[in-house]
C-alpha cells in the first residue's frame, strides 16, 4: 500500500512540474505569433547587410514562413536555459532540422541558430568566424 501511494504522489509531482514548463513554451509561442523583419543578421562572424521591404519571418501556429514562402514548422522549449527553438525545414539547402535558441524582450526576437541541419546547438547568442552560428535579431512587423 506504502508503495502504491508513494507512485501515485510521484506521477502527481512529475505532471505538476511539466505543466509550468508547457506554460512558459506556450506563453512565448502566443509572442512571437505573426510577422518579424530582420534588423541584423550576422552569419559565421560576419555581419550581413539587411534591406528589405516586407517582413522576411512569419509564425503562424506551428508554421514556419521564411521570405513568403512556406518552409516548415518550429518548436520551442522555454524551460530551457538558453531557450531553445528548433526550425524544421521541408525543403531547399536547410531542409532538415536546424538547432537553435532565442529570447524575446522588448518587441525584439534574438534567435542564434546552428549553420546547418545536424550541427550543434548554439549555447550564446553569438556569431563568430568559424562557428558556423547565423545570429538574427527580429523586429516586430508594424
Amino acid at each position: 500500500m506504502r508503495m502504491y501511494v508513494a507512485t501515485i504522489l510521484l506521477a502527481c509531482a512529475a505532471l505538476s512540474a511539466a505543466a509550468p514548463k508547457e506554460g512558459a513554451s506556450e506563453a512565448d509561442k502566443a509572442k512571437i505569433q505573426g510577422a518579424w523583419f530582420t534588423s541584423s543578421y550576422k552569419a559565421d562572424g560576419d555581419v550581413l547587410v539587411v534591406y528589405l521591404t516586407e517582413p522576411d519571418l512569419v509564425f503562424e501556429n506551428d508554421e514556419l514562413v521564411l521570405y513568403g514562402m512556406r518552409a516548415g514548422r518550429y518548436t520551442i522549449d522555454a524551460s530551457k536555459t538558453p531557450k531553445t527553438m528548433d526550425w524544421v525545414i521541408d525543403r531547399g539547402y536547410d531542409k532538415g532540422t536546424t538547432s537553435g535558441i532565442y529570447m524575446i524582450k522588448d518587441g525584439v526576437l534574438t534567435v542564434c541558430l546552428a549553420g546547418a541541419p545536424g550541427l550543434p546547438r548554439p549555447d550564446t547568442f553569438t556569431s563568430k568566424k568559424g562557428s558556423k552560428h547565423r545570429l538574427y535579431v527580429y523586429k516586430r512587423s508594424l
